[in-house]
């Protein structure tokens, strides 16, 4: 596997073969197999083989190899932060993250937040902004980016639904849509239903439901995040204009009604803080700075 074929999607790097792009009306389904279905029809549309899970027993958030490049065989090669430099940003830069109870996933998240800035030095960097669900081999996100990302793009930001697995996986996204600094977004992830071991998932934009993403698995989402995810970033110009951008009117909904505690995780030394401005399920807010101040 060459490192030329490696692409930097959402959920961490991977091999170029591994992305696979729906057309409007496609979804996911995970179950003994991975298959791209019509989710009007329930047409197959795709095959992609057995559904091999690399569950590493907690969520994708708190493992290493989100930071690392996959090497041939799928083995992880340590880089960046694992290397020991973390002056350089490739990876979850900074977020805030809370795990539903066991039993009790996640029905609703709901967030919003405001397109920042460009950039001042627009060079080869990658951004990554969004809110997820995940549990410990999948998350599911609607995510806005800056830069070229596997599905298109470049200096210019842009709106898309991805569902990634763990890096030796596959990552799905929708089309992407442009968008421009100051729009307001609200990105939602919701059990549409689920029932005798099977759930249904859309992610979405409010107001964007052509590039909806549908899944439907075996595995239910119990954990949030509200991120930061950057690749090729060295300097604070290279970040988005303006310090921080605020996820707001946070909305988490389970099913025994959790109290919703955001924990503020910073991975790299340049990395901005995440601030919780409130907790709770209903209107919560959290602040994500673009670069240590």
């Amino acid at each position: 596997m060459s490192k030329n074929n490696l692409v930097r999607a959402p959920g961490g790097p991977r091999h170029r073969s591994r992305i696979i792009r729906l057309k409007p009306g496609e979804g996911v389904d995970i179950h003994k197999r991975i298959q791209i279905r019509d989710t009007r029809t329930n047409k197959l549309v795709r095959d992609l083989g057995p559904a091999t899970r690399s569950a590493h027993g907690h969520p994708l958030y708190e493992h290493p190899s989100r930071m690392r490049f996959p090497a041939p065989g799928g083995v992880p090669t340590v880089t960046g932060a694992q290397a020991g430099d973390k002056s350089k940003i490739d990876g979850w830069s900074t977020y805030a993250a809370w795990q539903s109870n066991v039993g009790s996933p996640v029905m609703l998240m709901k967030t919003s937040w405001v397109v920042p800035d460009p950039p001042v030095d627009q060079s080869t960097q990658l951004i990554y902004i969004f809110n997820g669900l995940e549990n410990d081999w999948q998350i599911l996100q609607p995510v806005l980016q800056w830069g070229a990302s596997p599905i298109g793009g470049g200096a210019f930001w842009a709106v898309a639904n991805w569902l990634a697995e763990s890096n030796d996986g596959y990552a799905y996204q929708s089309d992407f849509l442009r968008v421009s600094p100051g729009d307001k977004l609200t990105g939602v992830m919701e059990m549409t239903s689920g029932e005798n071991g099977t759930f249904y998932y859309v992610s979405r934009f409010e107001g964007m439901s052509e590039i909806d993403l549908a899944i439907h698995t075996t595995d239910v989402l119990g954990y949030a995040a509200q991120t930061i995810e950057a690749y090729g970033v060295a300097s604070q110009d290279q970040m988005p204009g303006g310090k921080a951008v605020s996820m707001q009117s946070i909305r988490v909904t389970t099913a025994d009604s959790a109290p919703v505690v955001w924990t503020p995780y910073s991975n790299f030394s340049n990395s901005g803080l995440a601030t919780v401005v409130k907790d709770g399920g209903i209107a919560g807010d959290v602040s994500l700075a673009f670069w240590k101040s």
